[in-house]
């Protein structure tokens, strides 16, 4: 069922229908326009695209995909990681972990703490981040609405994607007003729904 089904069984207290699913995609990377867009629409199914609006037809990374980019680009095989100390690892497998581990450290702090961390990552484990090598990973704006007005929802996500936990209120606020306003802008459509960062 999409989104706006949802709301409408919710709204008027009716059932919903049997076995009833919903598809939904975070963040708005690039392939959920040319991969999952071509199957949903040739089965005719409807689904929501949850957009975190600073990333939208920009070249810069989510901080998951920066510390992937530096970890499958460094040669070191071992280093000193803030909050985790000394790490070594020997082949992709225990690399991959190394990074797994430091990513859910990253995420029981601050934003701010956060993203300073992430930023001396190319330093520590000696990797140069190219201008373009986050080009083209994430949906432009001109795909989002394409979607929207072919049967693909689009809904908010925060505007930067920050945990909102880890943000005061008022920011947390902001984070979804902005968001929301950015895609009605975009698409021209309400934005019915919202799926937090991490939500779990």
């Amino acid at each position: 069922i999409s989104g706006a089904e949802l709301a409408e069984c919710l709204k008027k207290n009716r059932k919903f229908p049997p076995h009833a699913a919903m598809i939904t995609f975070d963040d708005g990377y690039y392939d959920n326009y040319t991969n999952a867009y071509p199957i949903l629409k040739a089965r005719n199914l409807p689904a929501i695209i949850f957009l975190a609006t600073d990333y939208i037809g920009e070249k810069k990374p989510f901080y998951w995909d920066l510390v992937a980019y530096c970890f499958h680009h460094t040669i070191k095989t071992q280093t000193e990681l803030p909050h985790l100390g000394l790490q070594s690892w020997a082949d992709e497998s225990s690399q991959n972990r190394v990074m797994q581990n430091w990513i859910a450290a990253l995420k029981k702090m601050s934003d701010t703490e956060k993203q300073v961390l992430v930023g001396r990552l190319p330093e520590i484990l000696n990797v140069t981040v190219h201008q373009d090598a986050f080009a083209n990973v994430m949906m432009s704006w001109s795909h989002a609405k394409e979607l929207s007005e072919n049967g693909i929802e689009m809904g908010g996500h925060t505007a930067s994607h920050p945990i909102l936990t880890r943000v005061s209120p008022d920011a947390a606020s902001a984070e979804l007003v902005r968001s929301k306003q950015r895609i009605e802008e975009a698409i021209g459509k309400r934005v019915l729904s919202f799926a937090y960062p991490n939500g779990q």
